[in-house]
């Protein structure tokens, strides 16, 4: 089910004190959660924590992905590239801007590789439309980031532009981020209108 109004997240906690520990710096809320990136107390650079980076495999096709704890939210650091839902259903890999559009008016969910190049897919993942992404898309064990849950990681990481430099991976952008901050290193991987066009 769609709620094409559904009531505003709640906002996130303010900060309530600054913690220093082990040469580093953060803020955290009332809860004591933290709510802001951890930055060395000498240079202000962004802590990345090595423990953060982990993976897991997708039985659907023994993939492996690479994750990442931002905050107190794991999150992919890849994306998907999977031909059937977890269900075992095949996903349409369509080859054409009209199969594409013929899809999406029909309501009917698709997939390709951006420009149909397969080997797009090995770097970048598979593209999906938003009937195949509202299916049983995500692996077992994970689901489709909610609004709420992608606000909450960027006010962690500075909310807006801030935190979309620093979850830039350090190549393959018009404009290439300084230092890579946020361990998530997201690549630009494209997308396709309901016309069918790459952009």
């Amino acid at each position: 089910m769609y709620d094409p109004n559904p009531p505003p997240p709640p906002p996130p906690l303010p900060p309530v004190a600054t913690v220093i520990k082990n040469k580093a710096k953060y803020n955290i809320s009332i809860s004591g959660e933290a709510v802001s990136e951890k930055t060395d107390i000498v240079t202000g650079n962004i802590i990345a924590e090595e423990s953060a980076k982990g993976s897991f495999t997708d039985a659907r096709n023994n993939k492996v992905y690479g994750t990442i704890k931002i905050g107190s939210q794991v999150w992919m650091s890849e994306n998907l590239d999977v031909n059937v839902y977890t269900s075992g259903e095949k996903i349409p890999r369509v080859k054409s801007a009209g199969d594409w559009q013929k899809a999406g008016m029909k309501g009917a969910p698709a997939s390709c590789y951006y420009e149909h190049d397969e080997t797009n897919g090995n770097k970048y993942g598979a593209l999906y439309n938003a009937f195949a992404v509202n299916k049983l898309l995500a692996p077992a064990g994970w689901h489709i980031a909610t609004k709420a849950e992608w606000e909450k990681l960027t006010n962690y990481l500075g909310s807006g532009k801030i935190a979309a430099i620093k979850m830039k991976n350090l190549t393959g952008w018009a404009t290439n981020p300084q230092q890579q901050v946020s361990g998530f290193a997201g690549l630009p991987s494209g997308i396709r209108d309901s016309n069918g066009k790459f952009g």
